[in-house]
């Protein structure tokens, strides 16, 4: 409901005080309340308005809603009013509807009353119950007009239309952000303001991401009944058995909803995932660097410990990444290994033909949120979003300078060593 707030003077209202106008009439009220009673007595016309669907003859006059039951247009109604009557007894939360309200309940109590037959699952709603049974049968009643995707639930098959069409429906307020879902936006909007609500319970970790949490929290159980026959593997989770054994079948089921990428397991997809929302978990105590990848952070650890085990048998070089290491060979040997199977392209490193294969999809999954920039590299876009945040990663030892850049670094550092 359209309520407008006006100043008025004291003999307009008979008092100092802010009043409110009706959106339809202009009659002023002291309160919301006082206004929506006068909406209710006068105005009623207004939400109800006989549709030609005559199975459907209550229909919004403020959005396209009609049903044919009465209390669901009621119902409907609180939502434009804003009116919550269904109260809970437990804490502050209040509702339009008093379904949800029980729902909500549940919620203190922990009951779960609509449970699976096949499985252990249970459930505090029916429609979810509903869902999770056709994982059994295999039933999936929502199709695709325009490929062969089906589904169990009509909401997959809404986020999934999405891919077609290109439509990112949800955008920030506070910067140029869109996406496709309501759920990557409430998540996009943390990087603003710096929350971080999921919180480990048996240490002080923190993340504005639910499953990794769940991730983190791995690391604290001791016991890993499921494990595996073909390897040995062992962890504690059932979710992550399952993405284990995928590994064996060589398929990659894990797909990301914001651009194409694919993973083994949750765990790399949940990895991946942080390339978007900007979340960078592992932060080091010695200097200001973080990542969001704990190999990035182990090798970032590695050079404050001066640690390079590494070496080549060719020359003095040594690092502290044995990738690096295979990579600094191919210079002296010239091996070009990783081959491109649409042309003649081949390289020294998988990066590089990674970002090659994506030439020929002409898929640029890494995109700027603050300006139209994309790319099929991520080291690439890393130094873009640099050009943003001013951030200035490499330092000079002998002198304050400091640079978004490597290269520039290196041009700098010829100085001190009296290059051009």
């Amino acid at each position: 409901m359209k309520i407008e707030e006006i100043e008025v003077k004291e003999e307009e209202c008979g008092s100092e005080r802010e009043c409110v106008r009706c959106y339809h009439c202009g009659e002023k009220r002291l309160s919301k309340e006082e206004l929506r009673e006068h909406i209710y007595n006068h105005h009623s016309l207004l939400f109800m308005s006989k549709s030609h669907n005559g199975d459907r003859p209550y229909k919004c006059g403020m959005c396209e809603y009609c049903t044919a039951s009465w209390s669901c247009f009621i119902k409907h109604r609180r939502k434009h009013t804003g009116e919550k009557l269904h109260k809970c007894d437990v804490c502050e939360y209040s509702t339009s509807c008093s379904s949800t309200l029980k729902i909500h309940k549940l919620k203190h109590t922990g009951e779960k009353p609509y449970k699976c037959e096949v499985c252990e699952f249970s459930t505090v709603k029916s429609s979810i119950l509903r869902v999770h049974t056709r994982k059994h049968t295999g039933e999936k009643p929502y199709r695709c007009d325009v490929c062969e995707y089906s589904t169990t639930c009509s909401s997959s098959l809404r986020k999934h239309t999405v891919t077609h069409t290109g439509e990112r429906p949800y955008k920030c307020e506070m910067c140029e952000f869109r996406t496709a879902r309501r759920s990557y936006l409430k998540i996009h909007f943390l990087k603003h303001s710096g929350e971080k609500p999921y919180k480990c319970e048996t240490c002080e970790f923190r993340t504005a991401y639910l499953p990794a949490l769940k991730l983190h929290c791995l690391q604290h159980s001791e016991e890993k009944p499921y494990k595996c026959d073909v390897c040995g593997f062992r962890t504690a989770v059932r979710s992550a058995y399952k993405a284990h054994i995928v590994r064996h079948m060589d398929e990659k089921l894990f797909k990301c909803h914001i651009c194409d990428y694919k993973a083994v397991d949750k765990y790399h997809l949940i990895i991946h995932i942080r390339s978007h929302t900007g979340e960078k978990p592992f932060k080091c105590n010695v200097c200001e660097y973080s990542t969001g990848r704990p190999t990035s952070f182990k090798r970032h650890l590695s050079r404050h410990m001066d640690k390079k085990p590494f070496q080549c048998s060719l020359c003095d070089y040594s690092t502290a990444v044995s990738v690096s290491l295979k990579a600094h060979i191919a210079k002296h040997t010239g091996e070009k290994a990783f081959k491109c199977n649409l042309c003649k392209f081949s390289t020294t490193s998988n990066t590089y033909l990674m970002a090659h294969i994506r030439r020929h999809a002409r898929k640029k999954p890494f995109e700027c949120d603050m300006c139209e920039f994309n790319t099929s590299r991520r080291a690439i876009f890393q130094s873009h979003i640099r050009k943003h945040t001013g951030e200035k990663i490499h330092k000079c030892d002998e002198c304050g300078f400091s640079t978004s850049y490597k290269k520039s670094l290196v041009t700098h550092l010829k100085k001190h060593a009296g290059g051009t």
